[in-house]
């Protein structure tokens, strides 16, 4: 019995955790920034545990921000977006 009371105590910790990661609730466009005439735009996310991070839009299409200490991109946002608020 005490080996399924823990088992379930480990289930709700873990949902729990994984309940109050932050989570990007909004991404503003800020500006364009032209480098050796290549374009690209920059952006603000907002995550819910109110840290702003900044996202950048190469000119391949590519979204990046500063995840931790490496460059995270990929060709969608979204997925960057929550990367970068995790």
């Amino acid at each position: 019995m005490k080996l399924i009371n823990l088992a379930v105590a480990t289930l709700f910790v873990a949902g729990a955790s994984s309940a109050m990661a932050a989570k990007p609730t909004s991404i503003r466009f800020i500006a364009d920034i032209e480098n050796d005439e290549k374009l690209s735009k920059r952006y603000e996310i907002q995550c819910s545990d109110k840290r702003a991070v900044e996202m950048t839009q190469t000119s391949s299409n590519e979204f990046c921000a500063l995840v931790g200490e490496e460059n995270y991109c990929n060709k969608r946002k979204m997925k960057v977006a929550k990367k970068a608020c995790n």
